[in-house]
C-alpha cells in the first residue's frame, strides 16, 4: 500500500479529535477544564491560577494527569523544580513521562496561556496521528486502512484527551514504531519507540514484543528496536533523579499492587455499579483475551507489540482498575490491537508480520 494510502484515515482521526474537544470544551465551559484541577489541593490551584492570570476550573476528589503535565510543560527540563513541581503528587514518577509536557510547550517556549491550548492541540493531532499510522499497519497486513479509527475510538484515548494525558502521543509514536518495523527502517523504527517510552514508561512493552517478535519470525536479533527505548528511558529516569533530589519523593504511585488484588477489586466494582463501568471492563477483558489467544495461536506484531499489557492488568492497583474509563486508559494498546485484529478478521486466522530481509 503506497505510504500516504491510509492519510485519509489520519483525517478522520483528526475530525474525531476535533469533535471531541468541541463537545468537551462546551460541557466544561473553559479549557482549563481540560486539567481536571483537584479542589482537595487549594495551594496547588491558586499556583494554577497565578500561572493563567485566571480562574481554574475545578473538580471534586484527587483530579487528574492534565494538572500535573500543565505544572511539568512550564518547566520541562526540570530546571527550577520549586515551586511548581513541588505541586506533582508524586514527582519522580510524573516527570518520567516528560516528552508530552515539552512538546505540548514546545520544550518551554511557550507560556501558561499557551500552554493549555499545546496540551489539548498535541492530543488531537496524536490523535489523528495514531489513527493514520494504525490504519497504515492494518493495511501492510491485509486489512481495510479505516481500521485504524480504532484509534481514535479507543475509549481510552478518549478519555485522554478529556483530561490532557500523555498516553495519546505515546500510543501514536508507538503505532508509527511499528509501521517503522513493519517496513524494515529499524533506526527510524527505534527512535519513534524511545520516544514513544519518553511519553510513557509502559509503551517499553511494546518495544519488547516488537523485539521479541521480529527474532520469532527470523531468529536474527534487532537489538536497535529493543536498545534505544531502554537507553532513553534509562538516561531521563537519572535525569530526573538528580533534578529533583530536593523534592518529596513518595514511595509509590498507586499504580502497582499485589497480583489479582487491584483486578478482584476492579471487577467487584465494575459488577456492582454495572453500566458503563461493567461495559468497559468486559471489554478490556474481551480485548485481552483475543491478544493472548492471537498471540499463541497465529502470531503477529501488532498482536506480540502489545500482549505485554495483559499481564499488567493483573498488577495494577485498585486506584486504577475499580473505573471502567482509568483501566481502559491503561490498557488502551490492547484495546486498538484487539480490535483491529477482530473486525478485520485477522485475530487468529494467518502470520502477519514483516518478512525476514
Amino acid at each position: 500500500m503506497p505510504r500516504r494510502g491510509a492519510f485519509p484515515v489520519g483525517v478522520a482521526g483528526t475530525v474525531i479529535g476535533l469533535a471531541t474537544f468541541f463537545a468537551l470544551l462546551g460541557y466544561y465551559g473553559d479549557v482549563t477544564g481540560f486539567l481536571w484541577a483537584s479542589n482537595n489541593n487549594p495551594r496547588m490551584v491558586a499556583h494554577l491560577e497565578s500561572l493563567v492570570g485566571g480562574s481554574v476550573i475545578q473538580i471534586d476528589g484527587t483530579g487528574h494527569d492534565g494538572q500535573y503535565f500543565f505544572l511539568q510543560a512550564n518547566d520541562p527540563w526540570l530546571l527550577n523544580p520549586s515551586p511548581g513541581l513541588e505541586f506533582l503528587d508524586f514527582p519522580t514518577y510524573r516527570a518520567q513521562r516528560m516528552l508530552y509536557p515539552v512538546v505540548a510547550g514546545l520544550g518551554g517556549l511557550l507560556g501558561p496561556s499557551e500552554i493549555l491550548w499545546g496540551l489539548v492541540l498535541t492530543n488531537i493531532v496524536a490523535m489523528g496521528a495514531g489513527s493514520w499510522g494504525l490504519g497504515r499497519l492494518a493495511a501492510s497486513m491485509g486489512m481495510s486502512r479505516w481500521l485504524g479509527l480504532a484509534f481514535a475510538l479507543n475509549p481510552g484515548m478518549i478519555f485522554e484527551l478529556a483530561i490532557d494525558g500523555g498516553s495519546l502521543l505515546g500510543w501514536a509514536l508507538a503505532v508509527w514504531g511499528l509501521v517503522a518495523v513493519s517496513e524494515q527502517r529499524w533506526v527510524v523504527g527505534a527512535a519513534l519507540l524511545a520516544g514513544a517510552v519518553l511519553a510513557r514508561e509502559t509503551m517499553l512493552l511494546v518495544a519488547v514484543g516488537a523485539f521479541a517478535f521480529l527474532w520469532l519470525i527470523d531468529r536474527r536479533l534487532r537489538p536497535s528496536v529493543f536498545v534505544a527505548p531502554v537507553l532513553a528511558g534509562g538516561l531521563w529516569w537519572l535525569i530526573v533523579r538528580w533534578h529533583l533530589e530536593s523534592l518529596p519523593k513518595p514511595s509509590g504511585a498507586e499504580t502497582l499492587a499485589l497480583p489479582f488484588r487491584g483486578l478482584w477489586m476492579g471487577v467487584s466494582n465494575w459488577v456492582s455499579t454495572g453500566g458503563l463501568n461493567l461495559a468497559l471492563g468486559v471489554l478490556v477483558i474481551f480485548c485481552a483475551a483475543v491478544i493472548v489467544g492471537s498471540t499463541v495461536l497465529r502470531p503477529n506484531l501488532l498482536a506480540w507489540a502489545t500482549v505485554g499489557f495483559v499481564p499488567l492488568i493483573l498488577i495494577l492497583h485498585p486506584a486504577v482498575t475499580v473505573g471502567g474509563l482509568n483501566v481502559t486508559r491503561a490498557m488502551a494498546p490492547v484495546l486498538s490491537a484487539a480490535l483491529v485484529l477482530v473486525l478485520g478478521r485477522r485475530a487468529f486466522a494467518g502470520s502477519v508480520g514483516p518478512a525476514p530481509p
